[in-house]
């Protein structure tokens, strides 16, 4: 024989049910859809934002039962606060979640200590600060107007890239930086880096600016004279990726596939 104790408190969990089992159906419907927009490729990060979304259900769930629990008792000014502070820390703790790490073809250097913004001169004729390509994803090359090889072919592949990434070209800026800045005049960049893409620019400065930012990014850069006259520049062949926030985020070795190098720039764009 059950105890009127049992009973009343079976009584009121079937109350407490009736109540929630709306609120709780909805609000799980609701995380549902969600789940589903924040799936459609192209969405960031989606296995954390999947997480996020069970996680905003489960705390939902729980702030619907507490609201029910408000109809029962005569401390509803309270609890509706507390609901509304359980919905609002959820949500704040799935938005702050470590997000998953990138796959690139590339390499990660996120951790480096060196990418600092820097300052030369564009073959517009106008002074370039690194920050101002905030919101892109920048490509950074080294290289020189006269170089036989590498230059032209990483160029190439810059090109090529920004031709598989569509619509994303434009949230992509390639910078070239001339090691050579003797010889290579804003006007002579002019003439060479838009062939590539128009949307590309050639950066330039004094003997000193250039050296303080190859020194930074640790590119080696030295002449070598030829018998014909004049000279080439050996130089460091490898490229880097920021991503849009301007933090330096991948080195892309010579030789990399436009393919690969266009997978790297979506992964940086989100």
């Amino acid at each position: 024989m059950q105890t009127v104790d049992a009973v009343l408190l079976r009584e009121h969990a079937q109350a407490l049910w009736q109540l929630a089992k709306p609120k709780v159906v909805a609000l799980i419907v609701f995380c549902a859809v969600i789940g589903m927009v924040l799936a459609v490729p192209g969405w960031p990060d989606v296995p954390r934002m999947l997480a996020a979304t069970l996680g905003i259900a489960l705390v939902a769930g729980a702030a619907a039962m507490i609201n029910c629990l408000v109809e029962l008792s005569d401390m509803a000014l309270f609890a509706r606060g507390l609901v509304l502070g359980l919905v609002l820390l959820g949500l704040a703790g799935c938005g702050d979640g470590p997000r998953a790490p990138l796959v690139l073809k590339g390499t990660d250097i996120s951790t480096a200590s060196f990418g600092a913004p820097f300052t030369l001169t564009g073959h517009d004729g106008k002074r370039h600060d690194l920050t101002e390509f905030k919101g892109k994803a920048v490509a950074l090359f080294f290289g020189y107007t006269h170089c036989p090889d590498v230059c032209p072919t990483t160029m190439l592949e810059f090109a090529q890239a920004s031709k598989l990434l569509g619509a994303d070209a434009d949230r992509l800026q390639v910078l070239f930086v001339s090691v050579d800045p003797l010889r290579d005049t804003p006007s002579l960049l002019a003439g060479y880096v838009p062939h590539f893409d128009k949307r590309f620019l050639g950066l330039t400065g004094t003997v000193a600016e250039v050296a303080a930012v190859t020194r930074q990014y640790k590119i080696v850069a030295q002449q070598q004279p030829v018998k014909e006259g004049g000279y080439t520049v050996d130089h460091s062949a490898g490229s880097y990726l920021f991503d849009p926030q301007g933090k330096l985020r991948v080195y892309v070795p010579y030789g990399t596939p436009a393919a690969d190098i266009a997978h790297d720039v979506k992964a940086l764009l989100g």
